[in-house]
């Protein structure tokens, strides 16, 4: 399933014809060759709100205009494309006296959760009298496009449920009693749009969830009930936007479940960097999803697809993986962005939680090495492999050449290694040498002269680069090693 995710598009009538028509334009331009370069179909389109500037009449008229020639231009129609709102489409000059009143009770930091759950009923049983007057417009707008038979509009303010498949896309109203700035973990009600929609679901699906705000900007008994919600379901990609940047953040929930948050930046913001888009493909069954980004500069013209990364949507459980369960993407996904679990399920073939701390970590890869040498280096490829040094890459390199060095002899089957032709690896070992050679005077002279032979056979492979940086580490060692030699003959 193939996905474009815009947000925070502010549409107002302070744009021209022909500022719009560029947009329609080179938006279907870029989606178009998307489809040509990766011979794919884009199934969807996701709006996570903020369609509007100020939440008025004209600001719509725009936006319709928009996504009727954009449709149009990619080959897509109504019922393909699915919106929710956001603070800016709410209308603020409809706003009415019982709204203003309820919200000074409601956001009381000393009210009681009885009180407050009290409330909140009290609220949501008259919503639409209190809170639809200041979505009109959105909901004239809306109406257009919401031609899906089991979609609820007025009376639900908003929140809906659509099943394709095998999974549901859901859109929830974050905006629904949100104040005209943004309150920290005050925002309300999605926890009664969840229980409605669990009257229509049952537990254990494939989710796609719309909202404009991050769960983390529920009030404290929303955020709970929200991941209790997710935690229910199989897998999940949640879409929304809101902060004007484009970044994917992972939460773990619930032993094994996690929450995927897909944030996108502000589509016409004034500022050339808040804006971008994505594509996503989505695939659940192999249980991953690949992010094309694309992003705008002061230097070009148009889109530029800055970037494609692919992620798990669920990380494979222990089982899986030693049935070799996703064995492609775990390498694939490992190689092509920073996620650590992933790596680490890469490198060890096991899950992190395996290992109750760093220290056992060390332990497991000292016994290895003098139990199973060839898993071992296996170990050592794959992490030096890996460029991206994130913290635990950092970590893994400095343990596994400080291992080698320390235990290492001739028996140590390295001629047939890999790691012999990375630069990174040798550079690390020969730093390390230095350093316990330099500080650790019991180290064994028959280790310094196997470590000299070493180094006078394998200097050649290291690349042209690298060798005046290691020709220079070798000089300190060396000296190291003529004084620690005077020493023992002085001792003698």
């Amino acid at each position: 399933m193939n996905i474009l995710h815009l947000s925070d598009i502010h549409f107002s009538d302070s744009i021209t014809s022909n500022a719009l028509n560029s947009e329609i334009e080179e938006l279907s331009s870029a989606i178009n060759n998307w489809k040509t370069d990766n011979n794919q179909e884009l199934e969807y389109i996701f709006v996570s709100g903020d369609i509007a500037s100020k939440g008025l009449k004209e600001d719509y008229e725009i936006a319709d205009m928009f996504f009727s020639q954009l449709l149009d231009k990619i080959g897509l129609d109504k019922k393909q494309i699915f919106f929710v709102p956001g603070n800016h489409d709410v209308c603020w000059g409809n706003i009415c006296e019982s709204e203003i009143h309820y919200k000074q009770k409601l956001y009381n930091d000393n009210l009681a959760e009885n009180d407050i759950y009290t409330l909140k009923t009290e609220i949501y049983q008259k919503k639409t009298n209190i809170c639809y007057p200041k979505f009109v417009n959105y909901d004239q707008f809306i109406k257009k496009y919401t031609i899906k038979s089991n979609i609820h509009l007025k009376d639900s303010l908003f929140y809906y449920v659509h099943k394709i498949e095998n999974y549901y896309i859901i859109g929830l109203n974050t905006a629904m009693f949100c104040g005209q700035n943004d309150i920290d973990h005050k925002f309300f009600f999605v926890e009664e749009q969840l229980k409605e929609i669990e009257k229509e679901i049952n537990s254990n699906n494939n989710v796609l969830l719309l909202m404009h705000h991050s769960f983390s900007f529920l009030h404290r008994i929303e955020n709970e009930y929200f991941k209790k919600f997710i935690g229910r379901q199989s897998k999940n990609l949640i879409f929304y936007g809101h902060y004007h940047d484009n970044t994917y953040n992972r939460q773990e929930v619930k032993c094994g479940k996690w929450i995927n948050e897909l944030r996108e930046g502000a589509f016409l913001a004034n500022d050339t960097s808040l804006r971008s888009f994505s594509i996503y493909m989505v695939d659940f069954i192999n249980n991953n999803f690949e992010q094309f980004k694309y992003k705008r500069t002061t230097e070009t013209l148009g889109w530029i697809n800055e970037s494609k990364v692919t992620n798990f949507i669920s990380y494979p459980t222990l089982e899986e993986i030693q049935n070799g369960k996703y064995a492609t993407n775990i390498s694939k996904i490992a190689s092509t962005n920073y996620d650590e679990k992933a790596l680490f399920i890469f490198i060890f073939g096991t899950l992190s939680e395996q290992f109750k701390s760093l220290t056992e970590i060390y332990s497991y890869l000292e016994n290895l090495f003098t139990q199973n040498n060839n898993k071992f280096l296996q170990i050592a490829e794959k992490t030096f492999e890996r460029f991206n040094n994130t913290p635990l890459l950092c970590i893994l390199k400095n343990y596994l050449v400080k291992i080698i060095v320390l235990y290492s002899n001739n028996d140590l089957n390295i001629e047939n290694c890999k790691l012999l032709k990375n630069s990174t690896f040798l550079i690390n070992l020969f730093n390390t040498l230095n350093i316990v050679i330099s500080g650790f005077k019991e180290y064994p002279l028959e280790k310094i002269e196997y470590w000299l032979d070493f180094i006078d056979k394998y200097m050649n492979i290291v690349p042209q680069n690298s060798r005046i940086v290691i020709s220079n580490i070798l000089r300190q060692s060396l000296i190291k090693i003529n004084t620690l030699e005077n020493e023992v003959s002085d001792e003698k």
